[in-house]
């Protein structure tokens, strides 16, 4: 399937790639993540985001994802992937580590994904994006199945990239199957971000849970960080990882307009 996807994909402005699929153009975004072990901070990697167009208009992400039939969203899905691997080579972001969004419900399609996975490590390797430098993030509460996501999680780490679990804290995560997935990172939700800055208690709750991950050798990161308040917040629990409007907007390739403006919220929570 993957090499359809890469069928899909054209030229755009300055060696950059866009691709198409139905009646929409598909461009990528990266939004920096930062590590703030140190006064300073360091670029820790990208999160790639996809930036769709219908007709030349932008539209919102989230919308792309629930307009395409159910059929096509694997092939979407694939095809974000494939355009923001090869983007980033192009953008020369080799040495930083890349977050791309696996779909939802990735793990029902297990073994056509485990054959995705083989050819976009081979791609990537060709681009000079080494496979150790890809994450793959991917939603544990609604992920099909737990063997089939437990079998995609050991493909993916035999292949030598890594696994972070995205939108933690949202309703229906569940640490056990976190702690079962062995995840790089896990990656806190703003909207848990926010719901812990409200009193004591939800703080040395937010503290147990944080310590827990960390105990078990992943990292956190604390995901739509708008606010110097949030920011402390972070660093008051030893969390390193930071991405957020406050530490840089997503940039990437110009689309035929200036995309929409997208919440936090949106930008954290939108697939591929």
């Amino acid at each position: 399937m993957i090499e359809h996807v890469a069928s899909l994909m054209r030229e755009s402005k300055g060696g950059f790639k866009l691709a198409r699929l139905a009646e929409y153009e598909l461009y990528s975004a990266f939004q920096p993540i930062y590590d703030v072990d140190d006064c300073s901070g360091t670029l820790y990697g990208v999160e790639a985001l996809v930036r769709p167009y219908q007709n030349g208009v932008a539209i919102d992400p989230l919308d792309f994802f629930d307009r395409i039939p159910e059929e096509d969203q694997l092939v979407a899905d694939w095809l974000c992937v494939l355009l923001h691997v090869t983007n980033a080579a192009a953008w020369k972001l080799s040495e930083l580590n890349l977050f791309v969004n696996m779909h939802p419900d990735a793990s029902r399609e297990v073994r056509q994904i485990c054959r995705n996975l083989d050819v976009l490590v081979r791609y990537a390797d060709r681009l000079g994006v080494d496979p150790t430098r890809i994450v793959f993030e991917v939603t544990e509460r609604r992920a099909g199945t737990d063997e089939g996501l437990s079998f995609i999680a050991h493909k993916i780490r035999s292949l030598g990239c890594r696994i972070a679990v995205d939108d933690f804290g949202t309703q229906g995560s569940n640490l056990v199957r976190v702690v079962e997935l062995e995840p790089d990172i896990v990656k806190i939700d703003r909207a848990w971000l926010k719901s812990m800055l409200g009193d004591e208690g939800s703080t040395a709750l937010a503290s147990i849970v944080v310590r827990r991950l960390q105990n078990m050798g992943s990292k956190v990161l604390c995901e739509g960080v708008e606010t110097p308040h949030e920011l402390s917040w972070a660093r008051r629990h030893r969390v390193r990882l930071i991405q957020g409007h406050l530490f840089g907007m997503p940039s990437g390739v110009p689309g035929p307009k200036p995309a929409s403006t997208v919440s936090a919220e949106t930008e954290q929570s939108a697939c591929g």
